[in-house]
């Protein structure tokens, strides 16, 4: 059996995820571990309803206001794009992989990153069941590449970016879960493509 390894503290994370965290009192766990960096302010914005192809034409007037929470950001590398910076120090207090940090629930300050702020809401779900289905059928057309899914919008073919601004997935989520919020095909939404649209959401709050 493996033991769960101790949490690290916060003098023991990199520099630089470090240096952007200031804490509001001195006790660690109490304290709300401020964000200092990048962070993406409150906005409210429509939100769409699923609805079926043949109620397409209502798809513009169904839906409800949604108030999107201010949420900190930080660059990873891997991944080539922003993610949540409390999903980022949640990952490396409780050295687990990013991909494998649960949903959590948020502290009430906007700007908290404390992992101990957070409530674990279970595994997020597997956003992509198709993938595997797509990799089999590869496997049958050796040498060629796959075909690229043709994304059906409202009411014309509209890009992933075009997509995503109609529908405008919260910032904080992974790509997986933007497209399957947006229904798009997996590997539809590139990380140059989400970068374009945390760029254009930012500056279109309304």
């Amino acid at each position: 059996m493996t033991d769960t390894p101790t949490p690290l503290s916060l003098t023991e994370l990199p520099t630089r995820i470090r240096n952007k965290i200031r804490l509001d009192h001195e006790n660690e766990r109490e304290a709300c571990w401020e964000w200092t960096g990048s962070f993406r302010a409150p906005t409210r914005y429509h939100k769409e309803y699923p609805v079926k192809e043949d109620t397409s034409r209502f798809r513009h007037t169904t839906g409800c206001m949604v108030n999107a929470r201010g949420t900190p950001t930080v660059w990873v590398s891997a991944l080539g794009y922003p993610v949540a910076a409390y999903r980022v120090v949640y990952g490396l207090v409780h050295g687990i992989d990013l991909k494998a940090v649960p949903k959590l629930g948020r502290c009430h300050n906007d700007r908290c990153v404390n992992p101990h702020h957070t409530q674990d809401m279970g595994a997020v779900p597997d956003t992509r069941p198709l993938l595997g289905a797509m990799r089999v059928l590869e496997q049958f057309t050796p040498g060629e590449p796959h075909p690229q899914p043709q994304l059906v919008g409202d009411p014309n073919v509209e890009t992933p970016l075009e997509t995503l601004q109609r529908v405008r997935p919260a910032a904080e989520q992974t790509i997986e879960s933007a497209e399957d919020e947006c229904e798009l095909p997996p590997g539809s939404v590139t990380p140059d493509t989400w970068a374009a649209y945390l760029a254009w959401d930012e500056a279109n709050p309304d």
